[in-house]
């Protein structure tokens, strides 16, 4: 019998107004501390209108930095929901070969299904993209900590231009389907999905 590392599960989507779209689920071990994340693969159509694969984390980011939390320090809620970053400490987060998606990586993935103002439906864990939004909630440059269960905020990874000290993040939240997204303190803590690097990605 063989034994194969990888599940992969194949599905097609053509549904009302959302373009085909295949999506394939599979696994990624971290190398660094052998945390294993469940993948999907997009496929996305860039801002050329050229149709691409996307390799994006369907899981929150565990992997413990200097500077990352739990929420609320409490373990459990790193196992369930991933660890909280501040904007610099998740730049050097992702493991090797992986990164930070930017603004335009998280904009092709939510026109994929319906853009911004509907896409957060598909994104949760009952949608259709596999992606998996987890809700790990936060914590502001006062480490107060809020709404686990509640919210999905991750990281991208560009500064804002309101202030150098300030980095943008995309919020998914439980009761509604529209994504936010908005410039806070790049010492607020975070989650965050990676993106697999890929031809003509720039560092």
């Amino acid at each position: 019998m063989h034994h194969f590392k990888k599940l992969i599960v194949t599905t097609i989507f053509c549904m009302g107004l959302f373009p085909c779209r295949s999506q394939v689920a599979s696994t990624f071990t971290d190398s660094r501390d052998g945390q294993v994340y469940q993948t999907v693969l997009l496929k996305v159509k860039t801002h050329a209108g050229d149709s691409v694969e996307r390799e994006w984390l369907a899981e929150n980011l565990r992997y413990k930095s200097e500077h990352s939390e739990c929420y609320k320090y409490d373990e459990a809620y790193c196992e369930g929901l991933g660890r909280l970053y501040d904007w610099h400490d998740a730049h050097e987060s992702c493991p090797s070969g992986w990164h930070v998606p930017n603004f335009g990586e998280w904009t092709e993935l939510f026109n994929v299904y319906g853009g911004i103002a509907k896409a957060g439906s598909e994104l949760k864990p009952e949608g259709s993209s596999l992606f998996n939004a987890q809700f790990g909630g936060m914590a502001d440059t006062n480490n107060k900590f809020y709404s686990a269960g509640h919210l999905a905020n991750y990281w991208d990874s560009e500064s804002h231009h309101v202030t150098e000290s300030s980095g943008g993040v995309v919020g998914i939240h439980y009761q509604f389907n529209d994504i936010t997204h908005s410039p806070v303190s790049n010492k607020n803590r975070n989650s965050v999905r990676c993106v697999k690097n890929y031809q003509g990605f720039d560092e």
